[in-house]
């Protein structure tokens, strides 16, 4: 029986405007298998998903607070998408 592993995504936060998708390839590829990989387009974040936690792992405790292409950058397991129709807050007035 095989056991297979979802892939695990990483944010990366605080990129240079200037840091391209080949410069991450770049950093994160040496901890493992890349699924996916993306910078937002005009902002300075991005993410990349590994084929494991144990890559995942590897890449954060080892490129947090990593200086790339001039800005220390923060890179931690992404937390997973809250589901929209639960948690919200009813901020409806009482009548007085």
């Amino acid at each position: 029986m095989t056991h297979e592993t979802s892939p695990v995504k990483v944010y990366i936060g605080n990129l240079s405007y200037d840091t391209s998708v080949e410069t991450l390839r770049s950093e994160f590829i040496i901890f493992g298998s890349l699924v996916e990989l993306a910078k937002i387009p005009t902002k300075n974040y991005g993410f990349v998903k590994f084929s494991s936690m144990e890559e995942a792992e590897s890449a954060v405790k080892e490129l947090n607070g990593k200086k790339v292409d001039g800005r220390n950058i923060k890179v931690e397991i992404s937390k997973p998408a809250q589901d929209k129709s639960q948690g919200r807050r009813n901020f409806t007035r009482r009548p007085r």
